[in-house]
């Protein structure tokens, strides 16, 4: 569609329309095109305009933590300290947290830049703060409620914060990101505590220290911990499992034995399919990502709300080889839509 905005781009600014009528712009107007890249600008067009290119990181993520918290849920929103609560926290602990992760942590994943780590923890935590129940007047008066709300906002952020701006580290940088923020948001700070979260000198520092109501996990680590909104507190994936027999049409080799890591993953992996959120699952080849992907979707979802189609990809694999597999899975309701 650029392509017909030659005209009124050109010196004499005369738009010319498919039915042969032409529009002079006035010369007090000015137009300007505000895209994400110039794949169908052709040079034509882009030598007809002045180029201002933004860096994706020229915003800053604070634009969108104020965007993000304008869509919470209701119960959220609309509560008289939910709100202030999840900002005193984010101001306090996601700078520091960026800075630790993308100075003095490797990742497993190149070019991942501040504003997609903090994508991807809004994104995890809204998913969790939709869950938190409706209260009433009386409730939202009563200060033992607002302490458990409290409680279940700091579980969440702090879960959501380990899993989306630390979880494209590795595993020694899991290990500081967990050290550094016992370090800084304990009150008794050791030498041992202070080495593990990585020196004085070198670490990042909260300059405004939250009193968060919920401690963190005894232990292990935040990774190897779930926040249990039931009880209040961290609590060992395997805590989460339940004592089940295999299903008697279950070949031997299809059985899952439940451990931290597939309890974990596929705790997340749920999470982000209910609440439609992107998800990325990544690691060496022979470590079990597949079965375990397959076990999730075809074994603990809802067969009568999700259809799982399964895709094998290759460097020869194209997009419309990969949209004619779903839409064979798919049925036309009507114009745009299908189910």
């Amino acid at each position: 569609w650029i392509e017909n905005m030659n005209t009124v781009l050109d010196d004499n600014k005369k738009l010319c329309l498919l039915n042969g009528d032409m529009i002079l712009m006035a010369s007090t107007m000015n137009m300007l095109f505000e895209v994400a890249d110039l794949a169908v600008a052709s040079p034509a067009t882009v030598s007809r305009c002045g180029m201002v290119y933004m860096e994706p990181d020229t915003l800053g993520w604070q634009c969108m933590v104020e965007s993000w918290m304008a869509t919470l849920p209701a119960q959220v929103k609309e509560h008289p300290v939910a709100p202030g609560i999840l900002q005193g926290l984010v101001d306090a602990m996601v700078p520091p947290s960026l800075e630790l992760v993308t100075r003095q942590c490797r990742h497993v994943i190149s070019n991942v830049n501040r504003n997609t780590l903090v994508l991807g923890m809004l994104r995890l935590l809204g998913g969790f703060l939709q869950a938190l129940p409706d209260e009433d007047e009386d409730s939202v008066k009563d200060p033992e409620a607002q302490r458990q709300l409290q409680l279940r906002i700091e579980g969440y952020f702090l879960i959501s914060l380990a899993w989306a701006i630390g979880g494209t580290v590795d595993a020694e940088g899991r290990q500081k990101l967990d050290a550094w923020l016992r370090y800084e948001l304990s009150h008794d700070k050791s030498s041992a505590d202070k080495k593990a979260a990585g020196g004085a000198n070198t670490a990042p520092k909260m300059t405004k220290r939250p009193k968060l109501l919920v401690a963190l996990p005894e232990q292990g680590t935040l990774y190897d911990n779930a926040f249990s909104a039931a009880e209040l507190k961290f609590v060992g994936w395997l805590s989460l499992v339940e004592e089940t027999a295999p299903e008697d049409d279950m070949q031997f080799h299809e059985i899952i034995v439940p451990t931290v890591d597939t309890i974990r993953y596929s705790f997340l992996l749920t999470h982000c399919i209910n609440y439609q959120l992107p998800l990325l699952l990544i690691g060496p080849t022979g470590t079990g990502k597949s079965i375990l992907v397959r076990d999730t979707l075809t074994r603990q979802l809802d067969g009568d709300r999700y259809l799982t189609v399964f895709l094998q990809f290759s460097p020869q694999t194209t997009a419309n080889q990969t949209q004619e597999t779903i839409d064979m899975r798919l049925e036309k309701r009507r114009k745009g839509v299908y189910g």
